[in-house]
């Protein structure tokens, strides 16, 4: 996910790359979020879902 458009000629396979999604889902165990986006264009965007299966712990250091 890019929040700046890349400098192509640094990284010239990103050059046709574009994905403008409608919202962002984030669904972890009982708690859902969402930002949801709107684009000027005038186009029709489908939503980015992501589903945390597993919860990731963090263990004390010793």
């Amino acid at each position: 996910m890019m929040i700046a458009p890349p400098i192509i000629q640094q990284s010239p396979g990103l050059k046709n790359w574009l994905y403008r999604p409608s919202a962002i889902g984030v669904l972890m165990g009982k708690s859902k979020l969402q930002i949801t986006l709107s684009w000027q264009e005038g186009r029709v965007h489908q939503p980015i879902q992501m589903n945390f299966e597993k919860a990731v712990t963090r263990t004390a250091a010793r």
